[in-house]
């Protein structure tokens, strides 16, 4: 709740431009540090020797810690590709 708060005080005080801006920044920044996380959660794993899978030319995986104890404690980011490459088709030979 404290980036939400953070959010709404910050709107009031910059112009649109400038949250523009400090959005894009803290999304970087939040992205760095769920791969992190997501490097010691695989590490973790492979300790108990159930190794994180990954694929060829698979970006590192992006965990969040959840910290509930209620529901599982780490979420899988399942899409890390960055928007404009989600947006275009495969090749055509790709799909045949």
């Amino acid at each position: 709740m404290a980036y939400i708060k953070a959010k709404d005080e910050a709107e009031e005080r910059i112009t649109p431009a400038e949250l523009k801006i400090l959005a894009k920044k803290c999304g970087v920044t939040r992205s760095h540090a769920y791969e992190k996380c997501g490097i010691h959660f695989c590490s973790a794993k492979s300790a108990c020797g159930k190794p994180c899978k990954k694929l060829p030319f698979e970006p590192t995986p992006q965990i969040v810690p959840v910290g509930s104890k209620t529901q599982p404690q780490f979420y899988k980011v399942e899409n890390t590709l960055p928007e404009p490459l989600l947006k275009t088709s495969p090749p055509a030979s790709i799909l045949h």
